[in-house]
């Protein structure tokens, strides 16, 4: 992502612009050249959105979450949903590839959600 670097008398006198401006790239406003503060486009998000993903106690929580609790594969977590909603699980298609190396180099790993 570029970055447009602008004095603060010239963000003041054209603010609207550099709103404009912060939806497309991030806008370094500097006083006397040195950082002040940093202007990003959020159209398009929520509030909501916007405060938690820039609280550092939020994120905090997270991490110490994700690596409090083992991870599951997509599958699993799928069969778990079917047995809270009460429906019975849908057989998984097997695969007539061996389960060694696959083709193509890929590592033959399944997603995880953390």
């Amino acid at each position: 992502m570029t970055l447009k670097i602008v004095g603060s008398r010239q963000a003041k006198a054209a603010l609207s612009q550099c709103l404009d401006q912060a939806q497309r790239c991030r806008i370094l406003v500097t006083k006397h050249g040195k950082p002040a503060a940093l202007l990003v486009g959020v159209r398009g998000e929520s509030l909501e959105q916007i405060l938690l993903g820039s609280d550092p106690d939020i994120w905090k929580l997270l991490e110490a979450r994700r690596r409090s609790r083992a991870t599951i594969t997509q599958d699993d977590l799928e069969q778990r949903s079917e047995r809270r909603a009460g429906a019975a699980p849908q057989p998984q298609p097997r695969s007539t590839r061996s389960r060694g190396k696959q083709q193509g180099g890929g590592s033959g790993m399944r997603r995880v959600i953390k």
